[in-house]
C-alpha cells in the first residue's frame, strides 16, 4: 500500500513537473523597457508677443485657462504708435502747408489769398508759413530793388542820350543844308572864306559829338541789358530754389503718406489674440498698467489638438534593444490604469545620442511614441487627454518564455562561476 501511494505521489509530481515544464516552455512573457515622460502636443508651444510697446489695459485670461483661436487675451494701449502717428501727421500737415506756400510764391499770390488757402491748418502752422511767405517776398524785393533802381536810372539816361543824339542829328541836317546854300556864295566871292571854315568846324564838331553820343547809347543799352539779365537770373534762381524745395517736400510727403497706414494699423492692434486653440501655460505679464516693449512675451499657449504624442526618456543601460516600430504600453498618472486601462502606442523616434537632463542629473535617451488608441471611462465616453500629463511607458522589445526567464540567472551564474 505504501509503495502504491508513493508511486501515485511520484506520478503526480512528475505530471506536475511535466505540466510546469510545458507551461514554462510555451508561455510567453513580454520583455519591456520602462521609461517616464509626458503628453506633448504636436505643435510647439506658442509665444504670444506684443506687436508694439505700450501699456496693458486689460487681461482676460489666467494660467490654465482654455482658449480658442483668435480669442482676445489682452488689450494694449499702444502709446508708442499713437505718439508716432501724431508726430507724423503733424509733419504731414507741415509739409502740405509748405507746399501751399511755395505754390503761392510761384503764382505770386497775394497774402490774403494765401491766408484763405491755409485756413484748415493749425494756427501755428498757418502763421509760420505766412511769415515765411512775407519774408521770402521781402528778401526778393530787396535783392531786386537795387538792381531795378540802377536799371531804371540807366533807362532814363539812355532816353536822355537818345534825345541828345536825335538833336545833334537834326542840327547836323541843318548845318548840311546851310552848307549847300552858302558854299555857292563862298565860291562866287559873295561871302568870305571864314564862313567856309566855320561850316567845316561846326560839321566836324557835330560829327564828333554824334559819335560820342552813339557810343554812349550802345554802352548804356549794354548796361541796361546786363542789369535786366541779372534781374531775370535772380527771378529764375528764386523760382528754381522753390521748385527744388518743393520736390524735396513732395518726396518727404510721399514717404510719410506711405507710413501713416502702417502706424494706423499698429494703433488698431490693441487686441492681443490667441494664435491657436490651447491652454494658457504661463502669463509673464499678468498685471494691468504694466509697461511692455515690442516683442515682450504676453502669454505662452500649449496647443490643444487631437494629435498628441508621448515624449519619454530611457536610461542608457536599457537602450540596446530599443528600435523604432516597437509597441508601447502607456499608463497615465492622471488616470488609474485599473479603471481606465492602458494606452497603446508605437515607438517612432529614438534620439541619436543621450541628452543631459538637469532634473535627473544624468544622461538619458529621448524617445517619442505615437498614440494609437484612446482611454475610455466606465460609461464608454472618451476621457480627455491634455498636454503635460505624466506617463509611464513600457516598450515591448520582444518576448521570452517563463523557462528562459528562470534560466537566465542560472546561465549568468554559470558564466561567472570560478572567475575572480
Amino acid at each position: 500500500m505504501f509503495n502504491y501511494s508513493n508511486q501515485i505521489m511520484i506520478g503526480l509530481l512528475l505530471t506536475v513537473l511535466a505540466a510546469g515544464y510545458f507551461w514554462a516552455r510555451e508561455t510567453q512573457l513580454d520583455l519591456i523597457t520602462r521609461g517616464e515622460g509626458r503628453l506633448v502636443a504636436e505643435g510647439q508651444n506658442k509665444l504670444v508677443q506684443a506687436p508694439d510697446g505700450g501699456i496693458i489695459k486689460e487681461i482676460f485670461v489666467k494660467e490654465g485657462d482654455t482658449v480658442e483661436r483668435d480669442q482676445v487675451l489682452a488689450l494694449i494701449n499702444s502709446t508708442a504708435a499713437e505718439g508716432s502717428l501724431e508726430e507724423i501727421i503733424a509733419k504731414r500737415n507741415s509739409l502740405t502747408a509748405k507746399l501751399v506756400r511755395l505754390d503761392a510764391e510761384l503764382k505770386n499770390t497775394d497774402i490774403n489769398q494765401l491766408e484763405r488757402n491755409l485756413k484748415n491748418f493749425s494756427e501755428s502752422v498757418r502763421e509760420s508759413q505766412l511769415a515765411l511767405f512775407l519774408a521770402n517776398k521781402s528778401n526778393l524785393r530787396s535783392l531786386l530793388f537795387s538792381i531795378e533802381s540802377e536799371r531804371d536810372q540807366l533807362e532814363k539816361s539812355l532816353e536822355t542820350i537818345k534825345q541828345e543824339l536825335s538833336g545833334a542829328k537834326d542840327l547836323q541836317i541843318l548845318i548840311n543844308e546851310e552848307s549847300e546854300e552858302l558854299l555857292p556864295l563862298i565860291t562866287a566871292g559873295a561871302l568870305g572864306s571864314s564862313e567856309k571854315f566855320r561850316l567845316k568846324r561846326e560839321t566836324a564838331q557835330l560829327r564828333s559829338e554824334i559819335q560820342v553820343l552813339e557810343a554812349k547809347v550802345k554802352e548804356t543799352e549794354a548796361g541796361y541789358l546786363r542789369l535786366q539779365a541779372q534781374i531775370e537770373a535772380l527771378k529764375s534762381g528764386y523760382e528754381r530754389d522753390i521748385f527744388d524745395e518743393r520736390a524735396v517736400y513732395i518726396n518727404e510727403l510721399s514717404e510719410i503718406k506711405a507710413r501713416i497706414p502702417i502706424l494706423e494699423q499698429k494703433l488698431e492692434q490693441t487686441e492681443i489674440r490667441s494664435p491657436s486653440n490651447g491652454i494658457i501655460n504661463s502669463l509673464p505679464v499678468s498685471d494691468k498698467e504694466t509697461v511692455i516693449k515690442t516683442g515682450d512675451v504676453i502669454a505662452e499657449i500649449v496647443p490643444t489638438t487631437d494629435k498628441l504624442f508621448i515624449e519619454a526618456f530611457i536610461n542608457p543601460k536599457d537602450i540596446a534593444k530599443i528600435e523604432t516600430g516597437q509597441g508601447v504600453r502607456i499608463s497615465l498618472t492622471a488616470y488609474d490604469a485599473a479603471k481606465y486601462g492602458y494606452l497603446s502606442g508605437l515607438l517612432y523616434k529614438v534620439s541619436a545620442d543621450a541628452v543631459y537632463r538637469e532634473e535627473k542629473q544624468s544622461y538619458m535617451y529621448a524617445i517619442e511614441v505615437k498614440l494609437v488608441n484612446d482611454l475610455y471611462d466606465t460609461d464608454g465616453s472618451v476621457v480627455p487627454l491634455n498636454p503635460g500629463m505624466i506617463a509611464q511607458v513600457d516598450i515591448i522589445r520582444g518576448q521570452q518564455t517563463i523557462l528562459e526567464y528562470f534560466w537566465q540567472p542560472i546561465a549568468k551564474l554559470k558564466d561567472d562561476a570560478f572567475r575572480q
